[in-house]
């Protein structure tokens, strides 16, 4: 189970929780849905650009060849 007893279908619907409990900010709950916002949608055009599920993510100035995965 979660930390504070919270059953939710997703992780939206928990930040909302939080919030409503008490255990967040209003604020802390509107950075927490922006954050997510832009973690998932960094992470889709992730899925596109390698077209299919693949969560590494490398940027151009590394050394490890982004293609050898």
């Amino acid at each position: 189970g979660d930390f504070y007893g919270i059953s939710a279908a997703n992780t939206w619907e928990k930040i909302e929780i939080l919030c409503t409990k008490k255990k967040i900010s209003p604020k802390g709950r509107d950075n927490l849905k922006e954050a997510l916002s832009k973690i998932l949608n960094l992470r889709a055009k992730t899925h596109l650009y390698y077209k299919h599920e693949c969560d590494d993510v490398y940027h151009p100035s590394m050394e490890i060849e982004a293609n050898a995965y």
